[in-house]
């Protein structure tokens, strides 16, 4: 039995994260649940599907990993 390994091109880690915008009523700030989606640079990272800095445990307190959501 064989089967391909899925390579990954950007992050799938989940992440909570506060953005903010403008439209035309004014800036505005939410917070979302994303996946981090930053380009995967090296062939860990690809076949883990989750970028350096997410596999490190990146946490700021305006964008950390969504607990639960892997």
């Amino acid at each position: 039995m064989s089967y391909a390994m899925t390579l990954h091109k950007t992050c799938q880690q989940w992440r909570r994260m506060l953005v903010s915008g403008q439209t035309v009523e004014g800036r505005y700030q939410r917070w979302v649940t994303r996946q981090c989606n930053r380009w995967l640079e090296d062939d860990e990272e690809k076949r883990r599907g989750r970028c350096r800095s997410c596999i490190d445990g990146w946490r700021h307190p305006e964008n950390y990993p969504g607990e639960g959501l892997e």
